[in-house]
């Protein structure tokens, strides 16, 4: 997407000023127009930005007036005005109208060299639909049939099949997010921004040739790695960068990240996304934020992701501690959370009694009815194993929201 902030980076446009309808500043930019005709409502369309100089105006305030109430009607982006021979001044009248309708309008006070200027936002935004094919073949390549025809577009776009790369799913926090902020197009455009600019700048690629696509809130980026051998650490710092940054220019906001497989063969891209999303969801199933997760250190939770059979996860949930659980429904115990508890606090007596604020005596009686019942020896490091694996399969299930009912 091309943005005002883009627009105003430029050197043709090193001291204009953006003097209405601010409100409009993240209003994305699809082409641009010179202008010297005031009807303009038979061509002009959603995200055009008009430049004028007043040549061709009868009424400078009036004919503003005009265009302003022309882009707004179909959504367009804002105006340039180049101040000068045709145009003195821009009324008060021109500025409450643009802010009225959020209509973007930035004051040039001298001569513009408009074709440098329209080239330069004609290559800005010509790079922006280049990243709008990068994004559709990306998603082709994850969601449909691999096929021959893919890789070569992958290929004519840029993608280098000599160097490796990553996939990293990166997903901001809402409840770090300021409710107002939330419902905001505007601010989760602003976001997206963000992202692509830092993901850009760790991995040293042009914007424009970033392979990224969102998806239901998650942010997926496909990037090419600095060297061959690129240890998974450097990786890492590279992804903690950009969370770090997010959370010291944003108010705070946090995202997790997940990271995929390396990715040495075009095939493998599929599955390095869906890896990053599982490391991504395994961060929310241990109720872990603003954490970067490498697909490869999720642990025993990976069999889960690559199962996708929660039927068969149920049944063996069942079989190991669906008798404690009815034991819990029928006597309204504690056991399961006691079992859980004590396993998180490594097995520890004494911590687990005082996070569950009960008594260590208690604490003893509780484990030896969970032995009873489930007929097995903590001191067993096997039967330790297959409970906490249990474990792991209830909160799992529960984060999918898959009900177990025993």
């Amino acid at each position: 997407m091309t943005t005002f902030e883009q627009i105003l980076a430029l050197e043709e446009l090193k001291d204009a000023k953006v003097i209405a309808g601010k409100q409009g500043m993240n209003t994305p930019i699809s082409w641009v127009h010179i202008v010297f005709d005031v009807d303009i409502s038979s061509w002009i369309s959603k995200g055009n930005l008009l430049i004028v100089n007043g040549a061709g105006f009868r009424y400078a305030e009036r004919d503003l007036i005009s265009i302003i109430e022309q882009l707004n009607q179909v959504k367009a982006a804002g105006i340039i005005v180049e101040k000068g021979k045709y145009i003195n001044v821009i009324s008060k009248k021109v500025i409450r109208k643009a802010d009225e309708l959020g209509i973007l309008v930035i004051e040039v006070c001298r001569k513009l060299d408009m074709e440098s200027l329209t080239y330069a936002i004609g290559q800005l935004c010509f790079k922006d639909s280049q990243m709008k094919n990068r994004s559709e073949i990306l998603k082709e390549i994850v969601y449909l049939p691999y096929i021959e025809e893919r890789r070569k577009e992958l290929i004519n776009l840029g993608y280098d099949e000599n160097e490796p790369y990553a996939v990293a799913a990166i997903e901001p926090n809402l409840e770090s997010v300021d409710s107002i902020k939330a419902k905001s197009e505007h601010f989760w455009t602003h976001i997206k921004d963000r992202f692509l600019s830092l993901v850009s700048s760790e991995f040293l690629t042009d914007e424009s040739k970033l392979w990224h696509f969102n998806e239901n809130g998650i942010y997926i980026y496909l990037v090419k790695l600095p060297q061959r051998d690129c240890a998974k650490k450097t990786i890492i710092d590279h992804m903690k960068n950009i969370k770090n940054n997010i959370t010291n220019t944003e108010g705070g906001i946090t995202v997790s990240i997940g990271i995929g497989n390396i990715i040495y063969d075009i095939k493998g891209i599929r599955a390095s996304v869906y890896q990053a999303k599982y490391a991504l969801s395994s961060l929310s199933l241990c109720k872990r934020s603003n954490e970067v997760r490498l697909y490869e250190d999720m642990g025993v939770y990976r069999i889960f992701f690559q199962y996708h059979n929660d039927e068969k996860l149920i049944e063996l949930y069942k079989r190991i501690l669906g008798e404690l659980e009815r034991q819990d429904k029928e006597y309204n115990s504690q056991m399961l959370d006691t079992l859980e508890t004590y396993f998180t606090c490594n097995c520890n007596l004494s911590r687990t009694a005082d996070v569950l604020f009960i008594h260590r005596n208690t604490l003893k009686y509780r484990l030896k009815k969970i032995k009873e019942i489930l007929m097995i020896d903590f001191d067993d490091c096997n039967a330790s194993f297959t409970v906490q694996f249990a474990l792991k399969i209830k909160k799992y299930l529960k984060a999918q929201g898959t009900a177990v009912v025993t």
